[in-house]
């Protein structure tokens, strides 16, 4: 039925995937190919079950887990804060999601049940061959020349990037980290191939091409995961050699608990040569942690890291050290595991839960404001998401893959696998290393020959009518499910779509095209918080232009898609934060929105206790409305979050020097030039200003 063939493909692909004209260029799209592809395989193995009238299922370790695995992520989604958050993934990030979860669990399932042992060893190639081009890809990048461009700009250069990419590549992944994650996992795969081409004696094997071929491959990708310069990813590659070197002298070497000299001479060759290229590489391309050759003679500073990455987050960028910024992000986690200790806020729903829990003295950080989805620890990001029972399934399905995948002998497979975890550890995990998790045990079973597992087989008693019209529902099934994915990423074309066409001045079509994706997703809460956005703006320029009946028809309809966002999506801070500065921005009409935005605003404050960015908004309201006392309230309580909050304190200098308390105002203003902005002049003026 093609089934292999369909997985072939999906190795190949999946790697190399992404479309500039989304919202997110890398994630979102490799996930609708998982879900395009879940869905056909899972199709075509129905409709080969209907054909061939049997259950087609080998049972395997994993089964049990599995099953344990996904129960406790759906009963996370029923319970939790946002279930459209929990069933596709937050937006933006998408992967981790009950649909996607699933997807892999079928996955798995498919292959262990129609992948034979020679088309698994097609699947292993493959998936190196992808890793080639996708490491060729991050190494021109390093030089330089970003094929990504090419497609861009029609320029083979790195300039249709933001971020410094020849500094830390990223490649076809979209974030530094992601591709180092992906090339750890890989490359023990290519130190078996090269021990697989291990000769009689030293001299058949130094001859041997595929040998040198493999050892080559080797050193292309440890030297891309150099130029990702990320030190999650060189741990995990010293813990994954580790476990490769020590497991294969266990498994391969031994006899009867005795050592086979013999076959230890012939392969200790493989050790030597794997070793000494990466040596070459750490040699000619430093680390994050030392020199290269070149920058040893020249004395060198070496920087540690990026100034900036693509798919930024605050652990990622400059300002504050990450570690720093970890500590206080995991102590909010805890926090929220606390809260929600048995199944978790929902699944993907740090976005929204962390706001609650969040640390006081993540606002002294330099990456204060940045939106934290994701724990940047997978297992503390389960643990808290999906509480305890959903920590404990995790947890057993790693120690059932970590035990199917040692107890079939597949050294290179243990050592990715626990690449996989050492990064998830300090981060979290995206489609890719997701799909390989759960794909990597399902290699190991089908290597360790499956023939030999018992296959359940239970006879379908099916006459021909039959059989054609269950192969009819199958087939209209998958094509249903397949228009489903569809619409979903044509959705999300349209409102990429529309935000560019907005930044460009073309308000009517950008419009147009968000509503446009609206129909298509009628349920997704983000569509509706940028159409009142642009809606409120556009508003705001027509009644500059003295069109006020258009303008109050405009204002209307963003309040109504304001509205409509806030009840799709209530515990997202980030929506009621738009939708409360479009409240603000259109009180032009309606005084009464001023109202609005301030309840709103204590409202929210419950939800986000110590962002000090809505008390210091609730004082600008406060202002507008004429209360300066409970301007002054909470404004106050702004600093008291965020003592280094410029423009906190100034507001703040501003209405105790209306209200003659010029003691105050002085400190406000001394404040923020001894620690904030010791060069502005304007402040210094505003000091004199004041007198002494």
């Amino acid at each position: 039925m093609g089934i292999p063939y369909l997985f072939n493909l999906l190795f190949l692909i999946l790697p190399l995937v992404f479309f500039t004209n989304t919202s997110e260029v890398f994630e979102f799209n490799k996930l609708v190919t998982v879900y395009l592809f879940t869905i056909v395989i899972v199709g075509l193995w129905i409709i080969k079950m209907v054909l061939q009238r049997k259950v087609i299922f080998r049972r395997t370790i994993l089964d049990i887990p599995l099953l344990l695995f996904l129960g406790t992520q759906l009963l996370s989604t029923i319970l939790s804060i946002d279930m459209r958050t929990s069933i596709f993934g937050y937006y933006s990030r998408f992967n981790g999601g009950l649909a996607s979860l699933l997807c892999y669990a079928l996955l798995y399932w498919a292959y262990v049940s129609n992948v034979s042992e020679k088309e698994n060893r097609k699947n292993i190639i493959v998936l190196l061959i992808s890793g080639v081009i996708v490491a060729i890809y991050g190494t021109l990048e390093h030089f330089g020349h970003s094929v990504s461009c090419v497609f861009v700009t029609a320029k083979f250069d790195d300039d249709c990037w933001v971020q410094d990419v020849k500094f830390r590549v990223f490649a076809t992944l979209g974030q530094p980290n992601w591709l180092a994650a992906f090339l750890t996992s890989i490359i023990p795969l290519t130190w078996v191939l090269t021990i697989s081409n291990v000769g009689k004696n030293v001299r058949q094997t130094l001859v041997n091409k595929k040998f040198w071929m493999w050892s080559v491959v080797s050193f292309l990708f440890f030297s891309t995961l150099i130029f990702t310069r990320s030190r999650s990813g060189l741990a995990a590659i010293g813990l994954g050699a580790i476990v490769f070197w020590g497991g294969t002298l266990l498994f391969n070497f031994t006899q009867k608990g005795k050592l086979n000299l013999k076959k230890l001479s012939t392969s200790g060759i493989v050790f030597v040569v794997i070793n000494l290229l990466l040596i070459l590489a750490i040699a000619i391309f430093g680390t994050p942690w030392t020199p290269s050759i070149s920058e040893f003679i020249n004395k060198q500073k070496v920087k540690v890291e990026a100034s900036s990455t693509t798919g930024t987050t605050a652990l990622e960028t400059g300002g504050t050290e990450s570690g720093e910024i970890r500590k206080i992000v995991w102590k909010g986690t805890l926090d929220i595991w606390k809260a929600y200790p048995i199944t978790g806020s929902g699944v993907e729903t740090f976005a929204y839960s962390y706001y609650q829990f969040r640390p006081v003295e993540h606002n002294l950080v330099s990456e204060w404001d940045f939106l934290y989805n994701k724990a940047h620890n997978e297992f503390l990001n389960y643990l808290s998401t999906t509480g305890t029972l959903g920590f404990l399934g995790y947890m057993g399905l790693i120690i059932a893959s970590l035990y199917q995948i040692g107890k079939n002998k597949n050294i290179a497979l243990l050592a990715g696998y626990i690449t996989i975890l050492v990064t998830n550890f300090f981060g979290f995990s995206v489609v890719l290393i997701s799909f390989l998790s759960f794909i990597f045990p399902a290699i190991a079973l089908v290597n360790a020959n499956l023939d030999k597992w018992s296959e359940k087989e239970t006879e379908l008693k099916f006459d021909t009518d039959s059989k054609k019209i269950w192969v009819g529902i199958a087939g209209f099934g998958m094509l249903f499910l397949l228009v489903l994915v569809g619409r979903y990423w044509q959705a999300d074309y349209f409102y990429s779509l529309g935000k560019r066409e907005y930044q460009a001045a073309k308000y009517t079509n950008a419009a147009r095209d968000i509503r446009s994706a609206i129909n298509l997703s009628p349920t997704e809460a983000v569509f509706h918080q940028e159409l009142s956005t642009q809606y409120a703006n556009y508003a705001l320029g027509l009644l500059e232009q003295k069109d006020a009946t258009s303008a109050a028809t405009l204002a209307e309809a963003a309040i109504n898609q304001g509205q409509d966002a806030l009840e799709m999506s209530p515990r997202n801070v980030v929506i009621r934060r738009a939708y409360i500065s479009t409240l603000i921005n259109l009180s032009i009409f309606d005084q009464s929105m001023l109202t609005s935005a301030r309840d709103l605003l204590k409202d929210t404050m419950a939800l986000a206790p110590t962002d000090p960015r809505l008390p210091f908004t609730l004082g600008k309201v406060y202002y507008r409305m004429g209360q300066d006392g409970e301007a002054i309230t909470a404004l106050e309580k702004a600093v008291e979050l965020k003592p280094n909050y410029e423009d906190a304190r100034i507001a703040l200098e501003g209405l105790y020097k209306k209200d003659g308390k010029l003691d105050k105002a002085r400190e406000q203003l001394e404040y923020v030039l001894k620690y904030i902005a010791p060069d502005d002049a304007s402040l210094k003026e505003e000091l004199n200003s004041l007198g002494k």
